[in-house]
C-alpha cells in the first residue's frame, strides 16, 4: 500500500510532465503549464519547467515585436524604394536628352524614349542588345569601330568617364547622325564597375 501510495506520489507527476512536454512538442503551445502539487523536489522542478515555459513564452513575444516592427520597416522601405523607381522613371521617360546604359558586356540595360527615337528603335528591341554592334558599329569614314576603343566600352572598363562630341551614331535604317556624349562609369554598391551610363 505504501508503495503504491509512495509510487503515485512520483509517477504522477511525471506522467502528467510527460504528457505537458508531448503537447507542447507536438503543438507548439508554450502556454501550457502543469500544477505543482506539492514542495518537495518534484514540485520545485514543475515549478522550474513553468518558469522555462514562461520564459520561451516571453521571448517569442518579443521576438513576434520585433519581427512585426521589421515588416513595418520593410513595408516602408519597399514603398519608399518604388516611388524613387517611379521618379527615376519619369525623369527617364520625359527627359528631351538620350539616356542609356549598359552593362559591362556592352549589353543595354536601359534606354529611354528620346535615345530609342534618335536611334529609330522601339526601347523593347534594344534592351537586352549590344549597344555597340547595334549602333556603334562603324567610324565617320564608315570602317568598322572596334569596341574596344569605344569611349562607351572603355567607360565600362576603364571605369574613367568620357566626353565626346565627334562620332556617330548609327540608326536602325543604316543612316548615321553625329552626336555629343559624355560616358560615366557606374559601379555596384561594393565599388565593382558594373556598366556605363550615357
Amino acid at each position: 500500500v505504501l508503495s503504491t501510495r509512495f509510487q503515485r506520489v512520483i509517477s504522477d507527476p511525471i506522467l502528467r510532465l510527460t504528457a505537458m512536454a508531448k503537447r507542447i512538442s507536438s503543438e507548439k503551445d508554450y502556454s501550457l503549464r502543469e500544477t505543482a502539487t506539492s514542495h518537495d523536489e518534484l514540485g520545485t522542478l514543475i515549478q522550474g519547467i513553468n518558469d522555462m515555459l514562461e520564459q520561451i513564452q516571453k521571448r517569442d513575444r518579443q521576438l513576434e515585436h520585433h519581427q512585426e516592427v521589421l515588416e513595418q520597416e520593410v513595408d516602408k522601405r519597399t514603398s519608399e524604394l518604388a516611388l524613387l523607381h517611379q521618379q527615376v522613371q519619369r525623369i527617364l521617360e520625359t527627359a528631351g536628352d538620350g539616356i542609356f546604359g549598359v552593362d559591362t558586356t556592352d549589353t543595354i540595360t536601359f534606354i529611354n524614349p528620346a535615345a530609342a527615337r534618335m536611334l529609330n528603335y522601339s526601347q523593347e528591341s534594344l534592351v537586352g542588345q549590344s549597344f555597340h554592334a547595334s549602333a556603334h558599329h562603324s567610324k565617320l569614314d564608315g570602317t568598322p569601330y572596334a569596341i574596344v576603343e569605344s569611349p562607351i566600352y572603355r567607360s565600362c572598363t576603364e571605369g574613367r568617364e568620357f566626353f565626346v562630341d565627334d562620332e556617330l551614331l548609327w540608326r536602325s535604317d543604316g543612316t548615321g547622325f553625329q552626336v555629343e556624349y559624355t560616358s560615366s562609369p557606374m559601379r555596384n554598391p561594393d565599388g565593382m564597375l558594373c556598366g556605363a551610363v550615357v
